[in-house]
């Protein structure tokens, strides 16, 4: 089966071919990522695929990558996406769900300000 690989979650990421061997797959894997992405070779990082639900599951041995060709052979795929995922990636992910909880907090601290004023001027009405 065909095995996709590539860097990172973005779908304009570059996308390289694996050809899984059939003996230490995992091990294979490893030593063609650091060749192949010279950004990788230093820092850690983890394998995922996605799973029938859209879940990304990670694969750390011979039998996590068994099972993700597997998966894809039962769901008919013509190849398996592989993700590369960097400690500077899942910091990204990380930044980006900080910013948008703090543009959620923002928005609903407006909200209550508004609500705020809105009660004020029903006061100033009243007397």
């Amino acid at each position: 089966m065909r095995v996709k690989v590539q860097l990172g979650l973005s779908e304009n990421a570059d996308k390289f071919v694996w050809r899984a061997p059939n003996e230490s797959p995992y091990a294979n894997l490893i030593k063609f990522i650091i060749s192949t992405f010279d950004s990788i070779s230093t820092k850690s990082f983890q394998i995922q695929y996605k799973d029938d639900e859209g879940d990304l599951v990670t694969a750390s041995s011979d039998s996590d990558i068994s099972d993700a060709l597997n998966f894809a052979k039962q769901e008919n795929l013509k190849s398996l996406k592989l993700f590369v995922i960097t400690d500077d990636d899942e910091q990204e992910d990380n930044d980006n769900d900080n910013k948008e909880n703090q543009q959620i907090q923002s928005q609903q601290t407006q909200i209550s300000d508004n609500d705020d004023d809105a009660e004020d001027e029903d006061e100033d009405e009243d007397e």
